[in-house]
């Protein structure tokens, strides 16, 4: 670039990003009580977590936005966890805030039920598109990492026979046999 006829210096100027709490209420973060389901739960710090991540929001940032949004059962709830570790000195960060939420409001007990439900998991009387979103939800909550291949056979086993004789069918007849 040139200013009155003489080159500009290459600088590249990088813009901070500016995470103010009025810049991140922009994004209408809904307020959590404490007073919902546990598939609520998750699903509220789920969407916490995408506007953090696609706006690339520090730790430390994510911890207090997220402070300031629990109010009634879950601000007491938070209120007490918070004195009780900074009287042990253990310091609060925003992967120790996310195992607490978890425990209190997703705890093993529902997880585990989940991953039951997912490896129990039919179509039965669904069509197949609501039996893929209920898979792909209890695929969600299960805790075990596990790979394409076994989500492919889980998911198809679990298909009714009549769909899967009508697959197997079309498959002899392609071009391809």
């Amino acid at each position: 670039m040139m200013v009155n006829g003489r080159p500009t210096p290459d600088v590249s100027i990088i813009p901070v990003q500016e995470w103010s709490l009025e810049s991140f209420l922009q994004h209408r973060p809904y307020r959590f009580t404490g007073k919902c389901s546990p598939d609520e739960a998750d699903h509220w710090f789920q969407d916490m977590e995408r506007i953090y991540e696609a706006k690339g929001c520090p730790d430390e940032k994510k911890l207090a936005y997220t402070q300031y949004l629990l109010t009634g059962e879950a601000g007491h709830w938070w209120n007490s966890v918070k004195m009780i570790l900074e009287r042990n000195e253990t310091p609060i960060t925003w992967e120790l805030f996310r195992t607490k939420f978890y425990t209190e409001y997703f705890p093993n007990s529902v997880r585990f039920a989940k991953e039951v439900e997912f490896l129990e998991l039919t179509q039965g009387n669904r069509s197949v598109s609501e039996y893929a979103d209920r898979f792909k939800h209890c695929f969600a909550s299960t805790s075990h990492v596990i790979d394409e291949e076994w989500q492919c056979r889980k998911f198809e086993n679990g298909l009714r026979k009549d769909i899967l004789l009508v697959k197997d069918c079309a498959l002899e007849n392609s071009p391809l046999w």
